[in-house]
Order: C-alpha cells, then structure tokens, then sequence
C-alpha cells in the first residue's frame, strides 16, 4: 500500500468486489444467450422485398460477423485499467482509524516491521521524524483510488442499449408467432437495423 501511494501519487486499492464488471457480464451474457434464439428464429426462414428473396439466415451471419467484431472492441475497452477515488466505506473508515490510532488489535503497541521498495523506504526516511509518524503522513497526504475497468465507457453502454433493443426484437417475435401474427419481416428489419447500429459504432469508435 505504501509503494503505491510513492508510485501512484496515491493509495490504489483493487476493486475486490468486482460488482461493475460482474453487472456487465451478466448484460452481456444474457443478449449471448438469446443469440441462439435468434439463430433458432432464422433457420428457414425468408421474405420477398421488391421481386427479391431474402433469406434470413445470411442475415443472421453477417449480423454474427459484425457482433464478433464489437464484441473484441468491447474486450479491449473492458482490459484498460481505471481509477476511481473513493470518499466513503471501511477503506476511508480503515484509513480514519489508522491515522487516530484506533488500535483494535493492539498492534501500535508493537514493533512496526515491514518490507518496502527503496523509493518508499527513502520517502520515509527523509521526512526527520520517525517512520511510524513519517507513514501516518504519507497516508494522511494522499487519496484512496479504487481500481476496476470502464464500464461507463460510450462504447460499451451504447453496445449494451443495440443488444437490449435485440432482446426486445427477439422477445417480440416469439409473441407474435404465439398469437399466430406474421413475424417474418419485423424479424428480418430488426436483425437488418441493429447490424447497421454495431457497424455504425464500429466506424465511430475507429475514427476517434
């Protein structure tokens, strides 16, 4: 903790809970689950626009091949690491206790031994009081950060609002063929508009 706060100019903690990636996931691994409904959807299936058939399970590859493409450009974002400052819960109580020596375990009471980078060691060194003061300090001085991935990012929240109008699509058709209503060319124009959505994000995010 301490060579981070002399590496990073601040107290980065890793995001244990992962709560932000794991709702993520979840989004994602539901549209992934209605694919194969989608596929299921599709198989045999075609429409006659303007003397010309078209067939909706080539509609359904090349919407698949464009997906793959976003779904590596999604990949890419969610590895870029960030950091968030945290102003309240136990890592802010934890730091409050420290600096007011709460001493719950009575470890203030002992001798302080610690293994440290040669950055750090000289930070706490040079400050002329001792070290127990010296770390107080530096904790003092700096800001707790939490670590986690983007998953605010444009590209990722506007990739998530074309895959939940997909499941809406996919859900609408499943309706209409239990009330025995045409779905055939509703099915084709959704698969047609959302393929055309990730292809425009997909240009949009190359050209940033």
């Amino acid at each position: 903790m301490l060579m981070s706060i002399t590496k990073n100019k601040g107290l980065i903690i890793n995001g244990a809970d992962k709560s932000d990636m794991r709702e993520i996931e979840k989004k994602f691994t539901k549209n992934n689950s209605n694919i194969s409904q989608l596929q299921s959807l599709c198989e045999g299936q075609s429409i006659n626009h303007k003397g010309k058939i078209l067939k909706h399970e080539t509609l359904f590859k090349e919407f698949i091949e464009v997906k793959i493409i976003l779904g590596k450009i999604v990949s890419e974002i969610l590895s870029h690491k960030t950091t968030k400052e945290v102003t309240n819960g136990p890592a802010i109580e934890a730091k409050s206790e420290f600096l007011n020596d709460i001493d719950f375990a009575g470890t203030l009471k002992e001798h302080m031994t610690f293994v440290t980078d040669e950055d750090t060691y000289n930070i706490l060194k040079s400050e002329g009081e001792c070290i127990r003061t010296n770390i107080k300090n530096l904790i003092r001085e700096h800001s707790i950060f939490k670590e986690g991935a983007p998953t605010n990012h444009p590209f990722i929240l506007e990739a998530l609002e074309i895959y939940q109008r997909l499941n809406r699509n996919t859900e609408a058709a499943h309706v209409a063929i239990k009330e025995n209503k045409p779905h055939q060319a509703m099915l084709y124009k959704n698969i047609y508009d959302r393929k055309n959505e990730m292809i425009a994000l997909i240009k949009q995010h190359k050209n940033l």
